[in-house]
Parts: C-alpha cells; sequence; structure tokens
C-alpha cells in the first residue's frame, strides 16, 4: 500500500473541515480505526507509519508533530496533496467517517480506552499492526464490523 498516513489524515481533515467540526483529536481517532478495519477487512495496513499510545489515545506521531508545526491548512494545501484513488480504501475511509465522525473528542478517547490496542500498549509505545488486527478481526467476528465489511 503506498498511502501515507498524512494521505489518510488529509482525507479525514476535508471531511471535519466540510462538517464545520476541526479537531486534531478526533483526527487521530479516525486514523486508529481506519488502520484498524482496513487491517482486519483486507489483511494489509492502510499505512506503513506507526500509531502508538499516548495518554488520550492512540496517535500518529507524523500527523501530530505535522498538524503541531503547520495547522490544518498544511494537509489542505493542494501542493501537498496524493490523491487516494483507492475504491477499497475510499470505501473504509467513509465508513469510518459515516460511523464515527458525528462523534465528539471526548467519546471517541473514551472508545479507545476501552479497547485492547490501547489498554495492552503501554503509554509512548507503538500499538503494533498485529495487536490491531487482531482486536479488528475480534470485532468482525462479533458482528461489530459486519456493515464494514459488506460495504467494502
Amino acid at each position: 500500500m503506498s498511502i501515507s498516513v498524512v494521505d489518510v489524515a488529509r482525507f479525514f481533515i476535508q471531511k471535519m473541515q466540510d462538517s464545520g467540526n476541526m479537531s486534531i483529536t478526533k483526527l487521530m481517532k479516525f486514523l486508529y480505526y481506519a488502520q484498524g478495519i482496513h487491517l482486519a477487512v483486507y489483511d494489509e495496513a492502510l499505512f506503513s507509519e506507526e500509531l502508538m499510545a499516548w495518554q488520550y489515545g492512540p496517535v500518529s506521531p507524523q500527523v501530530f508533530n505535522k498538524f503541531s508545526k503547520k495547522g490544518f491548512e498544511w494537509f489542505l494545501d493542494s501542493d501537498n496533496a496524493k490523491q487516494i484513488d483507492s475504491e477499497d480504501v475510499i470505501k473504509v475511509l467513509n465508513a469510518v467517517w459515516d460511523s464515527l465522525g458525528g462523534l465528539t473528542a471526548a467519546v471517541l478517547v473514551e472508545m479507545t480506552h476501552q479497547e485492547d490496542p490501547w489498554q495492552q500498549t503501554l503509554q509512548n509505545q507503538v500499538i503494533t499492526k498485529d495487536r490491531l488486527k487482531g482486536y479488528f478481526l475480534q470485532k468482525a467476528n462479533e458482528g461489530i464490523l459486519n456493515e464494514q465489511k459488506t460495504s467494502c
């Protein structure tokens, strides 16, 4: 997969901008759920960059650092943009947005804090892709991801 975490972040930032609700915390949780669902549904990582267990849940250090230095505007600048052209990826990203886009950052933090990948990873350590895949496969087997699987 040649999509970077920044490309995926850009997708969600555009969605948040269109909805008028921009939040770096929400963005981090969208990246986590997109990666987990993609691993479970397609048996491959959506992006190669790692997610880490920080105090308020899963975080992409690359996206967080870029945001801290440049803000949301940099992500939306067309000179920096790489178009995501995979229909499968777009389906996963839209499923994440449709399911979670209306939730508050606080609710998303609470959700991730109740989930094994964050709970079983020491703070400031990498949440492994194997741990994400296992957790989201378990949820798929419990029927939680059936809607995403049928739409993907």
